[in-house]
């Protein structure tokens, strides 16, 4: 039998493990200010506190029946005692870290779901597998008019050729750099906006496991850079194409001219001085 004493320390001991036990929080509980009803999350915890306890039980039990002297009672409570210790602090670090991982999750599922651009994963086919909710706002599509559709089927027939080769220089790129492109998307009431493109090769992600794209509206840019473009090569008063879109006309059609071709001249008659 175990002296007294020694019984009533393991008591303590016990008891104060058992109230560190009571003290964290339960498994699968949530807390009430990061609760939110959209977003679901399973938890899964490991109850290592209560199992550290009976064990511990058991060995005091066993202990105190045995015939063991008293140092060897010692150093096996000891042994049990570090053990419990190390049980409940793996089981309250397992469950801060879950506790981070959750509100990561929910911050991403924020951002996500409340970005102004579209967000696009599209496997290596071009199929849009997952589409996120600004496509309503911005597209007039929902998540399920998109996912299972083809990403080309949503560009504009002149600049499909651009498109898809965009998508194909960022699927048979190993590297994640993302690529940027401008091109035009087509709403659902057959209107189409300028988007500015950003495509990410995430495949080889085992979490992802496909090609982000990200799709923002900048029809307001294009006919800002167009409006700045008629300004620079027209005359304010008269509408007319001025010298500058001349010269630049010229410089363009000279560098596509092919070496060796007939010589060309080019006479310009200033009729009204102006």
């Amino acid at each position: 039998m175990l002296p007294s004493r020694t019984t009533r320390r393991i008591s303590l001991w016990l008891a104060r493990l058992y109230r560190v036990r009571r003290r964290l929080p339960a498994a699968g509980s949530r807390s009430p200010q990061r609760s939110n009803p959209a977003v679901r999350i399973v938890r899964r915890i490991p109850r290592g506190g209560g199992q550290a306890l009976l064990i511990g039980a058991a060995c005091i039990v066993f202990l105190s029946q045995s015939g063991a002297r008293n140092a060897l009672s010692a150093a096996a409570f000891v042994a049990v005692a570090m053990v419990l210790l190390w049980l409940v602090r793996r089981v309250a670090a397992v469950r801060s870290d879950v506790a981070l991982l959750a509100t990561s999750e929910a911050r991403f599922r924020s951002l996500v779901q409340n970005s102004s651009d579209v967000i696009l994963i599209v496997d290596a086919d071009s199929t849009i597998r997952y589409a996120s909710p600004a496509s309503r706002t911005v597209l007039g599509l929902s998540e399920s008019q998109l996912e299972g559709t083809r990403l080309v089927d949503h560009v504009h027939d002149d600049d499909r050729p651009v498109a898809n080769r965009f998508f194909l220089a960022v699927r048979d790129s190993p590297s994640s750099e993302p690529a940027v492109q401008d091109w035009r998307l087509l709403r659902s009431d057959g209107s189409q906006l300028w988007t500015e493109n950003t495509g990410t090769n995430l495949l080889d992600e085992p979490t992802v496991g496909g090609i982000v794209v990200n799709a923002r509206d900048v029809s307001e840019r294009r006919t800002l850079q167009s409006r700045l473009a008629h300004q620079a090569f027209h005359d304010e008063l008269t509408r007319l194409a001025n010298r500058a879109l001349f010269l630049n006309r010229v410089a363009h059609t000279v560098a596509r001219a092919p070496r060796g071709a007939h010589p060309a001249a080019v006479l310009f008659l200033d009729l009204d001085e102006f």
